[in-house]
């Protein structure tokens, strides 16, 4: 019931074979999550959309929570909505050895004052909500690659296993740093490799860049399911020339 430092230290308990249990008068607001209109795919990552609906007069930001994560699920520790908006969104994300299962999840909405310490004193829950999750419709390994600047280069994906899905989906590279470009690409149920040309201009910092990754979204249903593939290497050199040159002015 009391705690304290160091590393909240229970100082009071209470033991009781009693939960005590009052009705009262409706909070202030209340929380309500879209069921998920797709599943959550191992190493991907899917937004639980959340409606916050507000009594009367009542405003200030709502914080939203996200108290229980599955087993090999993350998610944000917690996201505001606006004084006066009515819409907020969870980004959840499993792991690559995340259980294969259904999960029943809840989102916590804590009304907030002007005052950061004001919690206005009402914390309600969403109804849970199913969370499903499944294999990788599509998966590959993106080889590392090297480059110099002022030239392109290419990423190479190779699919480790026949794509799960019809039609097309639609290839974004991501983390790339400053100075390097890459247009989106289609990929088919089909391919078996995937081939996404870079472009490195003269702004480009030399170097090991270790964040690059495909985020792949793939159609399910009249939907997509987004994908992201474990990350790659891009070395950015200096060019050759230019070292040279370098080289030739230190010279004695």
């Amino acid at each position: 019931m009391v705690f304290g430092l160091p590393n909240n230290t229970v100082y009071r308990t209470s033991l009781s074979d009693r939960l005590p249990v009052a009705v009262v008068g409706p909070a202030p607001i209340g929380i309500d999550v879209e069921p998920p209109a797709v599943p959550l795919v191992r190493g991907g990552t899917l937004d639980l959309v959340v409606h916050v609906a507000r009594g009367a007069d009542v405003k200030g930001k709502v914080r939203l929570g996200f108290p229980f994560k599955p087993t090999g699920i993350a998610a944000q520790t917690d996201v505001d909505v606006a004084d006066g908006a009515d819409t907020g969104s969870f980004t959840v994300s499993a792991k690559a050895d995340a259980p294969l299962r259904e999960w029943d999840v809840v989102v916590t909405g804590l009304l907030r004052g002007r005052d950061a310490r004001d919690d206005g004193g009402a914390l309600v829950c969403s109804r849970p909500v199913r969370l499903q999750v499944i294999e990788p419709l599509v998966e590959m390994t993106v080889a590392k690659t090297s480059a110099e600047i002022g030239t392109t280069a290419r990423l190479v994906g190779t699919l480790t296993r026949p794509p799960r899905f019809a039609g097309k989906a639609q290839l974004t590279v991501r983390g790339l740093p400053t100075g390097v470009t890459a247009d989106d690409v289609e990929v088919t149920a089909e391919a078996t490799e995937v081939v996404v040309p870079i472009r490195i201009d003269a702004t480009a910092t030399p170097g090991k860049h270790d964040t690059i990754l495909f985020e792949i979204a793939v159609p399910f249903g009249e939907r997509t399911i987004l994908h992201r593939m474990p990350p790659t290497q891009l070395r950015i050199d200096r060019p050759l020339q230019t070292a040279a040159v370098r080289t030739a002015k230190d010279a004695p």
